[in-house]
């Protein structure tokens, strides 16, 4: 026959003569010369002696190996539901409760939790492997069952090409395909096919669905020592003239200097929790020791203005008797100066305020406020700036000012356009939950916690806030310009650029703007909350406050998502396992059920002759030969004393 694939070889025309008499007879190898056939032998004469047992029907009793066959089919049968729903339920038990993972047999604690998570993966593995062996073997009985199932089923034949591997383990995923869509195939191939899909993922889903992780448990309550701020502790107002204790004015050098080195360096320090609070701190409490307090913690909404400042003469501070200028500003504070600033140059920044007082008793505000007053020589009638230094300039464009007559040092008064910058925490006292994940980072619950611990008193903390930057201007390196103070003041009002200022050149000065609102008060928070650690953190005052140690154990953890779809594909597994049972007995692809199919069959012959004539003439692969009997079918074709016999048509 010829084809016009290009791929397959052209096979020459067989000779009728040497097909003739092939069937239903087989040819024996006898004596050169000689030919002799023989019928299939009947019951009477058979060829190898067959068991006695086998002979008589009566007396056919199941070996003790048959026995153990039928045990392990029913283990087998049992395995599958069995391991779906123990490693299921113990996925969804994880999920909802908290298990520990308990065991001697490897090292549990966190530092090894990679190790343990690789091994629980491989026993899940192995378990779903196990469970999962009755279904491979119903997939492989299955597959092993369709030769016979599909000529059963197919009284036309079915062809060939198709038929020659749909029983192999070499039946291809693609192969599988294009017997099914061709209808080449019975229900339980495809069936076969979709377990096989289901096995795949199956196999992908259910280990990776469990799993460990880190979890804290927390220990019986102890009493943890954190920072306070006591009655007294900054400012002591029992005196005839209420004043900041000589321990404030120590440890605001400190916190300045932490200012510096935290937003400046970028160096953390101890402790951190989010800009809006400043928190009082472990004394003795490692920051790698997961814990959880309750303490007072002081919430703020800080925020700067430009103040618009009117002047009052017809009030006097009764505080500060040499006072000069008594300026009314925003919130309610009054600022009371000297008309002798201080001022030596063309402009000048001074932190003043320790000269705040509030508008209404004229006392000591307790806001947490501060007011930085920037100062800008302008000429007039009677000043002349020329003769001022003059190495920086201020840009007040869109910023309310207000001109002063002030005295500096050279006796001389001069003109100066003031502007005031206030900055207020709007600070709040609350008792908080406070938690430390184990890295030094603090989180702060949300819902106040009654009655409150005190640790923080009120008073004296707001009066902490306001004072907490003192020292500041003039703490860490200074600035180019001698009137912006050091870096740490100018980058809070100025930004970055305070820094990257060319110095002037031939008297020319380029004026510099202030930031905008949003970044001074965003550095002004940071810095507020840096110089305060040095008292929260015990230096004035601590007390204890209850608190649990927490620490870090091994869970199991599942996936739920993963674990829903497991159960979809293990439950359908199940139906299709147990509906698998019931299906009619085929003999499965074996050389015993192939060889009885085969007898008084032409297709030995014909294909030995195949490969004999062709193998070494045309060079042939079998799968070459295979096709060049396209179109033709085998048919199972059943007599009264046979279960079937293939044959060609």
């Amino acid at each position: 026959m010829t084809t016009d694939s290009p791929e397959y070889h052209e096979l020459p025309s067989l000779p009728t003569s040497s097909l003739q008499d092939v069937s239903p007879h087989y040819q024996t190898n006898g004596p050169p010369g000689k030919d002799e056939t023989e019928v299939t032998p009947g019951k009477d004469q058979l060829l190898f002696p067959v068991p006695q047992s086998v002979q008589h029907d009566n007396a056919v009793k199941r070996p003790q190996s048959r026995k153990l066959y039928a045990i392990w089919n029913s283990f087998k049968l049992l395995l599958l539901p069995l391991v779906a729903i123990a490693y299921l339920t113990f996925c969804y038990v994880v999920h909802y409760r908290i298990v520990v993972l308990k065991t001697n047999l490897v090292d549990t604690s966190v530092s090894n939790l990679a190790n343990i998570k690789s091994g629980v993966t491989s026993i899940s593995i192995i378990i779903i492997t196990l469970g999962l062996l009755p279904v491979k073997s119903l997939v492989s009985d299955l597959k092993s069952e369709e030769f016979f199932r599909t000529v059963n089923a197919k009284p036309n034949g079915v062809p060939l090409t198709t038929l020659d591997g749909i029983s192999t383990f070499t039946f291809g995923h693609t192969e599988t395909l294009l017997a099914i869509t061709k209808r080449h195939s019975s229900g339980y191939f495809f069936t076969a096919f979709v377990t096989g899909l289901f096995l795949i993922a199956i196999n992908t889903l259910a280990p990776a669905a469990l799993s460990v992780s880190t979890a804290n448990f927390d220990s019986d309550i102890v009493a943890l020592a954190v920072g306070a701020i006591d009655r007294d502790s900054i400012f002591n107002a029992s005196k005839f003239a209420p004043s900041l204790t000589t321990s404030t004015y120590d440890f605001t050098t400190r916190g300045a200097n932490l200012a510096w080195v935290e937003n400046q360096l970028h160096i953390p320090f101890s402790f951190q929790a989010d800009e809006q609070y400043i928190v009082p701190l472990p004394i003795d409490l490692s920051i790698d020791t997961p814990a959880k307090w309750l303490s007072d913690v002081v919430i703020m909404k800080p925020e700067c203005t430009w103040s618009a400042a009117k002047l009052n003469s017809s009030v006097s501070n009764p505080l500060r008797n040499n006072s000069n200028f008594v300026l009314d500003l925003d919130q309610g504070l009054r600022l009371s100066v000297d008309s002798g600033l201080g001022f030596t140059g063309y402009a000048d920044i001074s932190l003043v305020t320790n000269m705040l007082i509030n508008q209404t008793d004229l006392g000591v505000p307790l806001t947490g406020s501060v007011v930085w007053l920037l100062a800008q020589c302008i000429a007039s009638n009677t000043t002349d700036c020329s003769n001022i230094s003059n190495e920086m300039s201020l840009n007040f464009t869109g910023i309310p000012t207000l001109d002063l007559d002030v005295t500096i040092f050279s006796g001389k008064v001069v003109k100066y356009a003031t502007a005031y910058l206030l900055c207020s925490p709007h600070a709040t006292i609350q008792t908080r939950e406070i938690r430390n994940d184990g890295k030094g980072r603090l989180t702060i619950l949300d819902t106040p916690i009654t009655p409150p611990q005190g640790n923080l008193h009120p008073a004296q903390t707001y009066a902490l806030l306001t004072n907490v930057l003192m020292d500041l201007p003039n703490t860490g390196p200074l600035s180019q310009f001698s009137a912006m103070g050091s870096e740490s003041q100018g980058n809070i009002i100025f930004g970055p650029q305070a820094s990257n200022v060319s110095l002037p050149d031939f008297g020319v000065v380029t004026p510099i703007a202030p930031a905008p609102l949003s970044n001074i008060t965003e550095g002004y928070t940071r810095a507020l909350r840096s110089a305060a650690k040095i008292f929260m953190q015990g230096a004035v005052s601590k007390t204890y406050v209850p608190a649990r140690l927490t620490s870090s154990r091994i869970i199991f953890t599942s996936s739920l998502p993963q674990v829903i779809a497991s159960t979809i594909i293990f439950v359908l597994l199940l139906v299709i396992t147990f509906i698998a049972q019931f299906r009619k007995e085929v003999p499965a692809f074996t050389l015993f059920s192939v060889a009885a199919a085969l007898d008084r069959s032409e297709i030995p012959a014909t294909f030995a002759q195949v490969r004999n004539l062709y193998d070494v003439k045309a060079r042939l692969t079998q799968e070459e030969a295979v096709q060049s009997f396209e179109g033709t079918r085998v048919v199972l074709r059943k007599t009264e004393d046979s279960y079937g016999t293939l044959h060609l048509r």
